[in-house]
């Protein structure tokens, strides 16, 4: 085992590094202590807990599992206050925090992963998201069923040492290091020793390797590769409450909106695009060097979103530097597991120019229209808002719709787009006095422009890649960009007040509704266009076959640059009209949470439609308005889950079920054959299929199936 660590070239690299930062630190040549090059090990080794949790599960089911550090975060909440609050025995407490872990991995895995598992992998993925909301639930509900209202103390550790780490080289004061410390330094080499003798001598872990490299064929061999999904599950989750539990106590724990989020996602994520996602030992060593960085630069500089820079440059240029696979595993699992994307079924040839339908689903269209005008006029001021903000969200997940949905583009930092509107929207408004259609426009133009810049390199990577690529950029907006500290001369400081537009004054929440209300329809309508033009035609066939679309001389690699341009230009505007709503610009606003939660609400309606995203934000974000904010948790995150079991299409695929029913209705009256409309249906004794010769002797009936849309 040791031989195979030392010819691993990437571990060896990252071992330089690692004994290249001792040395340095040693002779003063670091600027950081040897005590903390020491205590940055200590925590990047117990971030590894959580990396090599997230590439066990992607070996095994090809996903971002963005629940991994919430599975820990709940047994750290839960053993903190039965040992602190009941005054429990340390070691039994910690049983119980591991063990509830490790039962919620297998559950999740029972019932959430088992019923994805042939699923495009994007699904399941956004299900992960899902099943983090109902974990965070847990977590804020737990101190109150033990009486508190908010979780601060801390854990006791079971003995009491420690030792110093003295600075001779430059006369600093020595890092101590307490018994939770020590407790850590040797907990990590024990776990992670234990993990790979698991894997590569135990029969389980054998055939979970096998697995990873190629699951039919693993299944063809009789390995049982659902039951070692279940293990893998569980496995990970009690490396992710080791993690957390050793965490508590060295960096803290308090529980007021979460501390095992997407911030420490993304710190563990770094690694493990280190290590590919496959390789666990460059994953442990890489986080170690990490964590010494991390805890360097913190030493050094009170900012903290400087850790964050260099923790960004590190994923980005893992994802750009890193070779490509040759193999054609991954390209295939790229392609059949990330871009698989059911799409809506226009409305038959034969029957677009009856009246009834041409006429009936506009008229459909002006009363939906009608009615939100009506709500605009009469509703509660406070609720037009909300309605108004439900509006601009839509439209950011019109921009999901175009570069995801269509040019199968996965991103999950679409809030950074609209980060960037909104910040230049606020500048030019505020300090430059522009008209804000002329200032939304510009945003829009800039954030189509940072989005081309985005989608260059993110052209070299595909799927799971991509995806960390733009949940990065998302987390590097929110930290850099919207700092005043680095953008200040941009970022106005004052309140954004609403001027006038076009003569007319838009300051009450009425009136800026009307003007949200038209820019949204304007980009309804934009996107419709784009969908129905030749681009939107391009982007569809080069999802569903790159190769063959590329057969026939078509540019790809433009068509996608300029899905992300349409994407960054409607995120952008929509970026811009959040800044006024909200008469400020906040990195809060724009953080990585809200880009999640945008996306989860794009997949609640239905990527591969308009009225998806709409039906969708309306959902999501009426859950969060009209539900406490502990419940709205469980309403957005269960609710989900529920839903993609039941509709794997989203509220969209209902919808579109809805009006193909309208259109079989229709085409029965009109005595007209459908084949596209009857093409998924069966035949039973309930609809009449004209022209059929069951026809002759009796009236058939068509039953849509379960896979109709």
């Amino acid at each position: 085992m040791v031989a195979s660590f030392l010819r691993d070239r990437a571990t060896l690299f990252w071992l330089a590094c690692l004994i290249a930062l001792v040395v340095a630190s040693a002779t003063r040549a670091w600027p950081a202590p040897l005590g903390i090059v020491f205590l940055g090990a200590v925590i990047g080794a117990l971030i590894s807990f959580i990396s090599i949790g997230l590439v066990l599960i992607y070996r095994t089911n090809r996903i971002i599992n963005f629940a991994q550090a919430d599975i820990g975060g709940v047994a750290a909440v839960l053993t903190v206050l039965l040992v602190a609050q009941t005054k429990m025995n340390y070691f039994l407490g910690v049983a119980i925090g591991i063990a509830t872990a490790m039962a919620l991995g297998a559950l999740i895995e029972l019932t959430v992963v088992r019923r994805f598992f042939k699923a495009p992998r994007l699904i399941l993925t956004v299900a992960t998201i899902a099943v983090t909301q109902v974990l965070v639930f847990i977590e804020l509900i737990l101190p109150g069923a033990f009486g508190l209202d908010f979780l601060t103390v801390e854990i006791p550790t079971p003995f009491d040492a420690q030792f110093q780490v003295p600075d001779v080289a430059t006369g600093l004061p020595a890092v101590i290091f307490s018994a939770n410390h020590i407790l850590a330094i040797v907990s990590v080499p024990l776990l992670i020793g234990a993990i790979a003798l698991f894997l590569k001598y135990t029969r389980m872990g054998i055939a979970s390797r096998a697995a990873a490299e190629n699951q039919e064929r693993a299944s063809l061999l009789g390995i049982p590769v659902r039951r070692i999904s279940t293990i893998v599950w569980i496995v990970a989750a009690a490396l992710s409450a080791v993690g957390a539990l050793l965490r508590a106590p060295t960096i803290g724990l308090s529980i007021a909106g979460g501390n095992f989020g997407p911030s420490l996602l993304v710190r563990a994520l770094a690694p493990a695009i280190v290590g590919r996602m496959e390789n666990m030992r460059v994953t442990f060593v890489s986080s170690v060097v990490l964590g010494i960085i991390d805890q360097a630069v913190f030493f050094r500089v009170a900012d903290p979103s400087i850790r964050d820079v260099i923790l960004l440059a590190v994923i980005f240029g893992a994802l750009l530097l890193a070779r490509r696979d040759r193999a054609g595993r991954s390209e295939e699992v790229e392609e059949s597991t990330w871009q698989q994307l059911r799409e809506v079924r226009p409305v038959p040839r034969e029957l677009r120019a009856l009246p009834e339908v041409r006429f009936g689903f506009r008229a459909i269209a002006v009363a939906l229209f009608g009615l939100l005008a009506l709500f605009g006029l009469v509703g509660p001021s406070f609720r037009v808002g909300q309605v108004a903000l439900i509006l601009i969200l839509a439209m950011i997940g019109v921009s999901l719709v175009v570069l995801t949905g269509w040019a199968g583009q996965i991103s999950l930092g679409q809030m950074g787009f609209a980060g960037v509107g909104a910040a230049v929207a606020a500048a030019l408004i505020v300090k430059q006095g522009v008209a804000v259609p002329l200032a939304l426009l510009a945003a829009g133009l800039v954030g189509a422009a940072v989005a081309v810049v985005v989608g260059l390199p993110a052209l070299r990577v595909k799927g799971l890649f991509l995806a960390v690529s733009t949940l990065a950029f998302g987390l590097l907006v929110a930290t850099v960009v919207l700092n005043q500290n680095y953008f200040g001369w941009l970022l106005p400081r004052e309140r954004i007040e609403r001027p006038s537009v076009f003569g007319f004054e838009v300051v009450s929440d009425r009136a800026f509704f009307f003007f949200v209300l038209v820019v949204f329809t304007l980009i309804l309508i934009s996107a419709r266009s784009l969908r129905r033009s030749r681009l939107g035609r391009v982007l569809i066939a080069a999802r569903d076959n790159e190769q063959a679309v590329r057969g026939y001389g078509v540019n790809v690699t433009r068509a996608r640059l300029a899905a992300f341009s349409f994407s960054g230009f409607y995120a952008a505007v929509a970026g811009g009209l959040f800044a006024l709503h909200q008469n400020a610009v906040s990195a809060t606003t724009f953080n990585v949470e809200a880009s999640l939660q945008v996306f989860v609400m794009v997949v609640i309606g239905g990527l591969g439609s308009i009225p998806g995203a709409l039906l969708g934000a309306a959902y999501y974000f009426s859950v969060i308005f009209f539900l406490p904010p502990v419940y709205s948790l469980l309403g957005t995150g269960l609710g989900m889950v529920v839903l993609l079991m039941v509709v794997p299409g989203g509220l969209g695929q209902v919808a579109y079920g809805w009006r193909d029913s309208i259109l079989r209705w229709v085409a029965k009256r009109r005595g007209l054959v459908v084949p596209s409309l009857v093409a998924d249906v069966r035949v039973d004794d309930s609809v009449l299929i004209p022209g059929s010769p069951a026809a002759e002797s009796r009236e058939p009936v068509a039953t849509r199936t379960a896979d109709s849309g």
